[in-house]
């Protein structure tokens, strides 16, 4: 796969190119974090803090991305079982039984005393 080749996972993008943009918006933020609390101990604490912040913050996101891609692929696959992808979504296998409830009746609708009050005949 290229670096600018996207896969898609029910739609959303899963390239590495689109993973490592995350990951390096997550770790800077991380690092912004990290470099904000290190501001305490003074420059020693903002190199530090930076540099911890962004690990964390880039292990955060892979661990997020990786939940994310996890969780998709199952929709995906449900999805596909009951029938969302590939247009067959409320059909009933080929090998099922018929139906065995008849339509609904108007009295068990809670329709037949509104029809007889207004002299509506029902079957």
């Amino acid at each position: 796969m290229s670096a600018h080749t996207t896969n898609t996972v029910a739609g959303i993008p899963t390239g590495r190119w689109f993973y490592r943009g995350e990951v390096a918006v997550d770790a800077i933020a991380g690092a912004a974090a990290g470099a904000t609390m290190g501001v305490l101990a003074g420059p020693p604490g903002i190199i530090a803090g930076a540099m911890v912040g962004g690990v964390i913050g880039a292990a955060a996101a892979a661990a997020l991305h990786i939940g994310q891609l996890e969780r998709d692929i199952h929709d995906a696959e449900l999805d596909r079982d009951i029938g969302v992808f590939g247009g067959s979504i409320g059909n009933a296998l080929p090998d099922a039984s018929p139906p065995s409830q008849r339509p609904l009746h108007a009295s068990s609708l809670g329709m037949d005393t509104h029809a007889r009050d207004q002299g509506w005949d029902i079957a």
